[in-house]
């Protein structure tokens, strides 16, 4: 069943985000930033500080 949580969800969270918006992880995020998504955005990215502008966690644990 497809459901408000569904579709307009509180938080994301991207593993494997990237800044090379040609990468899969990378075109997520960035469709994610231009479709005006307003909820808490998260990344993962072990190598990264940031990605597209949002902070980046190294692992889970963070």
């Amino acid at each position: 069943m497809i459901n408000k949580q569904l579709l307009q969800p509180e938080s994301i969270v991207v593993i494997g985000g990237s800044n090379n918006k040609h990468k899969p992880g990378g075109a997520v995020v960035r469709n994610l930033l231009d479709g005006g998504y307003s909820g808490t955005l998260r990344i993962l990215n072990p190598k990264e500080d940031e990605v597209q502008g949002i902070k980046a966690f190294h692992d889970l644990k963070e």
